[in-house]
Parts: structure tokens; C-alpha cells; sequence
């Protein structure tokens, strides 16, 4: 979606499906409570946060009644621990108004999240005293438990483990997978009814907890959602603590960047949190946003709530008319507009900026260039975007070429990471190779940071690398 200051241009039928999945969540009743998910997907830059966010500007006033929660990858380090970033993104201790400041309406939900601590602990303690495993697969066993509690499903999470583990330096961790899954399965601190497990008032769900954590926490946290919005659940624990959030009656979910969101909660949220929703007194609104569908990026969606898919987006780039005139209306010439139209793709992100930064060229340049890169490599690690500006001079990304201009990096490591990085990735060339455009936005904004002859130098080098791969 581009906008100007009297209009928005392009995307109505985008606009329509959104306003009118929020019309019906809004004007939902008890007697109609369920779920209902909309997928917007596209390539990064494309736009799908920029419509959404211009959908709930105009939507504020129906959205009112609604508890609105924003699940993303901004924080890396919650993106390795299921317990993290479950308890600081779906249940804040902070909530707007009119909630009450400084009260915690989710008390059940934090007293297992507490428990999942502990037995965190308990769990690491027997990894760590076991003398008869490496420390590679001491460090993989205890990373994999804090991406996901659920051990049974690990397996099923497969490749994505090892992308989700990728702050794992000192090792590889495709390497040691099957070995840590090993571990976990014979783990005594599963198995035994021993330290906190052993009190009967908590038992019962502290065993769920570490037999089935995912249904246990699913659990625990509708009944603090229900009581939030709608009425407590007889077996409520803390239905005494729990306080109601006057005016606010139904949960609107936001999951941005599933790709990598999904790592960790994909297993979660499909298999056991949503369909509880499905069922729950209130209504929920859930709205993915990723590169792919969420038929796509995750396949149990069709087989658990493929009834619950309300709409699926897919944004494409703007058309040469469609953005040259963006352009030209906002003050380039037609060969300038035509010029960045095909170096951009048509993608939003990029013909905003350039609007944006229209005036005093000279200033704004650097600043235009530094903007795309932070917004390209917002999700990746510092050790990725260390990798990515020297692969951007490589005409053909593999081992050889990797290794060649980066002798002391793991090529292997960069270019399991490269084969999975389709936001850069260019996925219709023969040859692994950064997107064009990307590609040249890239090395300009890295012309400008380390200046022409450092630029050209590393030109040279990347040249050298392709020819001695």
C-alpha cells in the first residue's frame, strides 16, 4: 500500500476483506463467540504491515471492545525460549486501558510459567551432570528443551530447530539434533514425581506440565482469558485473583513474521492453542502476517482449522503503472520513476522511502539506504548481517565462493543459513544469489558507510573469491 497525504493508492480488495473480517469480529455476540484467521502474505516490503496498520487506524473506534495482543520476532532472544516469549508477548504484566496499571491478569498462566522455570532448572542440572555426554550435546539438549518444553514434538519441528538455534556459534547444530533428542527422551526429571511435582493441590496440572506443557499452558492461559473477558471456568485455581477488564470482551491476535515466529510457537499455537479458542466464550480474531500463507508456511493449519481461515491475502508488487505514477505524482521524472520502479521491483517499502526522501537528495541519501538496510535485516542476527553485506558482492552464492572470501567463517553454517533466507534470497535464479534489488540497495548503502575505495576493494576481492571457487 503506498499512501499520500489525501488518498491511499492500490489495494481496495486487500482494504475490503480486512475491514470487513474486523466489521465481523466486532459486531460478534456470546451467542456467536468462535475464531476466525486471516492470512496477509508476501514478500518483505511488500506491504503487509503498512495495510494492516492503515486498516486498524480506520478501525479504532470498532475495536474498542478488544484486547489487542502483538506477537513478533523484535526480540531475538525470546525467539530460542517457548517460556520466554509466551510469557512477555501473550502474557504482558503490562496491559493499555482500560486495564488496570500495574495488575497481572494472567496469575494462572504466570504460576505454571513459574513452574516451567523450575523444572527448566531440574532439567538442565541432569544434562549437566551427566559425564558421559559431550558438551555439544549438553549445550544442543538444553537449548532444544528451552525452544520447546514439548519434547514430542521437537522432532516434528526438524530443520527449523537448527535455524531457531543459530545463536549456537560454537557449534552446528544439524549435527547434534537427533543425539539432544536422545537425551531429553531418558531424562529423570521428566519422568519422576519428585520436588514441586509431589504437592497434591498442584499436581495435577504440574504433571501436564511436564508430560503435555503446550495443552497445560493452552489451558491455563484461556482460563485467564475468560476471565479477563468473559466469566471464570469452574476449576479455576485463582479465580479470586483474577479481575475482569471492563468494556473489553473478545482477543484480537497479532502474529507478525511468522516465519520466524513460528519456529518456536508454529507447533503451539496450531495444534494446541487455537483450536481452544475455537471453542472459547469469547470471540477471537487472529491475523497472521509472513511471507507465505499460513497454508504454506505451517501444512497442520489445513488439518486443524482449515473451517477457521476467514480470508487469505497475498500482496504482490505494485505494477509499472501503478508505481511510476506514485512517483511521478510525488515530483521524479518519468525516466527517474522508471529507472527506480525496476531497480525496486514496485515493492511499497522501497517507493515510500523514495518519496520520503525526495528532498535534499545530497543529505537524505544515506539516510534512504541505511533505512532499507535496517528494515531488511530487522529480523536477522547480528552474526547474519555480518554474513550478508559480503555475500551481497558475490555473483554466485555457495560453498566455494563462501569460502573463498571468508576463510575464517563455517561456509556450511552460511549457506544452510542463505538456503533459508528467501526474504534476500533471490528464489527464481538458477544460481544462489541476494535478490536483485536487494541486492543493490545493499552494497549502496555499504558504499556509503565504508566509502568508495573500501567498496571497490571488496568488489575486487569478491570477484577474486568467484574464480578461485
Amino acid at each position: 500500500m503506498l499512501s499520500t497525504s489525501k488518498k491511499l493508492i492500490g489495494r481496495d480488495s486487500e482494504l475490503d476483506l480486512l475491514k470487513s473480517a474486523i466489521s465481523r469480529f466486532a459486531a460478534a455476540t456470546a451467542s456467536k463467540a468462535g475464531l476466525e484467521i486471516i492470512s496477509i502474505s508476501g514478500a518483505g516490503g511488500v506491504g503487509k504491515t503498512y495495510l494492516l496498520d492503515t486498516v486498524l487506524d480506520e478501525t479504532q473506534a470498532a475495536l474498542k471492545q478488544a484486547l489487542i495482543l502483538k506477537i513478533d520476532a523484535s526480540s531475538e532472544h525470546l525467539l530460542k525460549e517457548f517460556t520466554l516469549i509466551f510469557d512477555q508477548m501473550f502474557a504482558p504484566t503490562e496491559l493499555p486501558p482500560p486495564a488496570k496499571s500495574k495488575h497481572d491478569y494472567f496469575p494462572t498462566t504466570r504460576s505454571l510459567i513459574r513452574r516451567q522455570h523450575e523444572l527448566i532448572g531440574m532439567v538442565e542440572s541432569e544434562i549437566s551432570n551427566n559425564k558421559n555426554l559431550s558438551d555439544q550435546c549438553k549445550t544442543m539438549a538444553k537449548a532444544l528443551y528451552r525452544l520447546s518444553p514439548a519434547i514430542k514434538y521437537l522432532p516434528k519441528i526438524g530443520p527449523a530447530a537448527a535455524m531457531a538455534l543459530k545463536g549456537l556459534e560454537t557449534i552446528k547444530a544439524e549435527d547434534y539434533i537427533e543425539p539432544a533428542l536422545d537425551v531429553l527422551s531418558s531424562l529423570q526429571a521428566l519422568k519422576d514425581e519428585t520436588g514441586f511435582f509431589s504437592f497434591p493441590l498442584t499436581k495435577t496440572r504440574l504433571a501436564s506440565l511436564r508430560h503435555s506443557p503446550y495443552e497445560a499452558i493452552s489451558e491455563a492461559y484461556l482460563s485467564d482469558l475468560s476471565a479477563m473477558l468473559q466469566s471464570y471456568q469452574r476449576q479455576d485455581w485463582f479465580r479470586f485473583m483474577h479481575s475482569a477488564i471492563e468494556g473489553v470482551n473478545r482477543l484480537f491476535l497479532i502474529v507478525d513474521d511468522f516465519e520466524a515466529v513460528g519456529r518456536v510457537l508454529g507447533t503451539f499455537l496450531v495444534e494446541s492453542l487455537l483450536p481452544r479458542l475455537k471453542n472459547a466464550s469469547f470471540s477471537t480474531l487472529v491475523i497472521f502476517l509472513g511471507r507465505d500463507s499460513v497454508y504454506d508456511a505451517n501444512k497442520d493449519f489445513a488439518h486443524h482449522l482449515a473451517g477457521n481461515i476467514g480470508g487469505l491475502i497475498k500482496l504482490e508488487p505494485f505494477s509499472f503503472v501503478e508505481g511510476v505514477k506514485y512517483l511521478t505524482d510525488s515530483g521524479y521524472s518519468s525516466r527517474e520513476a522508471a529507472e527506480w520502479y525496476q531497480k525496486s521491483h514496485g515493492l511499497p517499502f522501497i517507493l515510500r522511502l523514495l518519496v520520503e526522501n525526495r528532498t535534499d537528495a545530497d543529505k537524505q541519501s544515506a539516510l534512504f539506504y541505511k533505512r532499507f538496510y535496517e528494515r531488511t535485516t530487522r529480523w536477522m542476527s547480528l552474526e547474519e548481517r555480518k554474513w550478508l553485506t559480503p555475500i551481497c558482492y558475490l555473483d554466485n552464492v555457495n560453498e566455494g565462493t563462501i569460502k573463498a572470501l571468508l576463510p575464517q567463517q563455517d561456509a556450511s553454517r552460511i549457506i544452510a543459513w542463505f538456503e533459508s533466507e528467501a526474504s534476500v534470497r533471490d528464489v527464481n535464479s538458477p544460481v544462489f544469489t541476494v535478490t536483485p534489488y536487494i541486492r543493490h540497495m545493499l552494497l549502496e548503502y555499504n558504499r556509503r558507510k565504508v566509502g568508495d575505495p573500501e567498496h571497490i576493494n571488496l568488489a575486487r576481492i569478491a570477484q577474486k573469491a568467484m574464480r578461485e571457487a
